[in-house]
């Protein structure tokens, strides 16, 4: 799961990186045309600005010319040019919109009607009327006007080319910007790739490769269908046990194989539905018949998850032989134990009897011939030989519960259960509606034992007064539910004892299942019901 979530981390920053690139890309290419505008029509009003500083200077020449040559030609050159001035000042004052711009055309448009009509209305007539002194009035009337003009004229030029070089230079700065962050990019998604490739995806395929072995060498048979319940894996261990090739049904509907291989209708069919719902199917029996044998099978589906939803399910399939053997080396064991217990019976009890019927004797018949003090140590010793001989009967019953072979499950049960009340104070109560369990001896030795561990586990993990053992038939299985009326821990973990009796459960094709809720603790065995079992009922 941890390796998921680096996929998952990396994998989406790299992505994000990714798409960032042409994100810039894009964005450049649409401000890059607005920013070419902008440029164009600074490049615009700048020529329209150039235009109207040499007609101002146009006009100021030709007032100059005319005042020191007195040709006619001038006069008209400046009679043009003033023209010229004025309407393009107030053709460029209409379109502006910077406030500094539209000030200094009003400014050369006034000072240029104020020179015009100076010059025109009191300098021309002065000059014209060959009055001494009117070049003296031109340098002091007029050419100030002029001067003024073109300083004016000039310090909104060179203010309009700053502004046109500056917007040029914020564009070609964003521009190299936006083209340096796209090149960064590139290099950091580089990297991230290569740290990826080392430290994310050779990992998860290093990982995969070892579970796809794993899968292949298994020895239980694997199949996995997607959600759409196409068969996508099946391990060699399921091509032998199924008898089917790998290449005849991978890729291939579920459905169309179970048409093809009708044999495996059974088997296969449970795979579509746990895919779609999500529910582990488990400790399931299958009997699969091939052309030379039937095989029978324990069969446990499971789904499959991915980035946390459904992606299919897997089925485990293994024959139930390896349970066969559980259930051999549980048969030898118990049969050792119930030699153990005979022995112990037949040689060891036996002499307590007789030394307890010799001391009853002894007590009977020489009371009268022993004095006070040794009678009292031979009732001592009586009582503790007793005591002994109830003790090894509890070993005994320990080892192997005898009283199933003389009298049955239920019975050996309420027996274990007096003698339980005796030694730790907390009640047992059987619940049945018969005393004849559908059960033969061997399954009534595993259900006995899994009951003897349930009430152990009471004793060390609870601090219960009460136990209630419920046994009910029905559909072909018998249910035994366990339950305390204990505080059950705040995290229940399956330890030796869970997984112990979930074990034996097995060995009998059952299965065993536990919940803790503000009552108590409940354990659930489920058995299938054999034959046999009538112990109980005959006695």
């Amino acid at each position: 799961m941890q390796e998921i979530n680096r996929f998952r981390y990396w994998s989406g920053a790299f992505v994000f990186i990714l798409l960032l690139i042409p994100a810039m890309y894009l964005y450049d290419s649409l401000t890059t045309p607005v920013r070419v505008k902008d440029v164009s029509e600074n490049f615009a009003h700048l020529s329209e600005h150039q235009e109207l500083a040499r007609d101002v200077e146009g006009l100021v020449s030709a007032a100059r010319a005319y005042a020191l040559l007195k040709d006619s030609h001038y006069l008209e050159e400046f009679d043009r040019q003033g023209i010229a001035v004025v309407t393009k000042g107030i053709e460029m004052y209409n379109r502006n919109t910077s406030g500094a711009g539209k000030e200094a055309l009003q400014k050369i448009v006034e000072l240029t009607e104020a020179y015009s009509t100076r010059y025109r209305n009191e300098f021309i007539p002065l000059m014209e009327s060959g009055q001494a002194g009117y070049m003296e009035y031109y340098r002091d009337r007029c050419e100030p006007l002029a001067a003024e003009l073109l300083d004016v004229a000039g310090t909104s030029l060179s203010a309009l080319q700053d502004e046109t070089w500056h917007n040029i230079s914020l564009a070609t700065g964003m521009e190299n910007s936006t083209r340096t962050f796209t090149v960064f990019l590139a290099v950091v998604a580089l990297l991230l790739l290569a740290y990826g490739v080392s430290q994310v995806v050779r990992p998860l395929l290093v990982k995969y490769n070892r579970l796809s072995q794993f899968a292949y060498l298994a020895g239980e048979a694997l199949v996995v269908v997607d959600r759409r319940g196409m068969v996508t894996d099946i391990n060699p261990a399921a091509e032998n046990l199924l008898q089917v090739n790998a290449g005849d049904i991978n890729g291939v509907p579920l459905e169309q194989a179970l048409v093809r291989f009708p044999l495996l209708q059974g088997l296969l069919a449970p795979l579509p539905d746990v895919a779609l719902k999500g529910k582990a199917v488990v400790n399931n029996q299958v009997v699969v018949n091939s052309e030379a044998q039937k095989h029978l099978l324990k069969v446990d589906y499971h789904p499959l998850f991915y980035a946390g939803g459904l992606s299919g399910a897997l089925m485990v399939a293994y024959p139930l032989e390896i349970q066969r053997d559980k259930r051999f080396l549980f048969d030898a064991i118990e049969a050792e134990r119930k030699k153990i217990s005979i022995e112990i019976h037949d040689w060891v009890g036996r002499n307590m009897s007789a030394i307890i019927h010799a001391l009853d004797y002894m007590l009977k018949s020489g009371v009268q011939k022993v004095s006070g003090d040794l009678y009292q140590d031979l009732v001592r010793l009586r009582s503790r030989c007793q005591a002994a001989a109830m003790d090894m009967r509890g070993i005994m019953n320990d080892i192997h519960p005898y009283l199933i072979d003389r009298v049955g499950l239920l019975a050996a049960l309420e027996s274990y259960a007096g003698r339980f009340e005796q030694l730790h104070g907390i009640k047992v109560y059987l619940y049945y509606h018969n005393r004849a369990l559908s059960l033969g001896k061997n399954e009534e030795i595993i259900v006995y034992r899994i009951i003897q561990e349930a009430l152990a586990n009471v004793i060390k993990h609870s601090s219960a007064g009460e136990v209630d053992i419920y046994f009910k038939e029905s559909d072909g299985s018998l249910q035994v539910e366990i339950t305390d009326n204990g505080t059950p821990p705040e995290e229940l973990v399956m330890g030796n004892g869970l997984w112990g009796m979930k074990e034996r459960a097995n060995l009998i094709g059952g299965d065993l299942v536990y919940q803790s809720g503000p009552n108590g603790f409940t354990l659930t065995l489920t058995v299938p019901a054999t034959a046999g079992g009538d112990n109980d009922e005959q006695n």
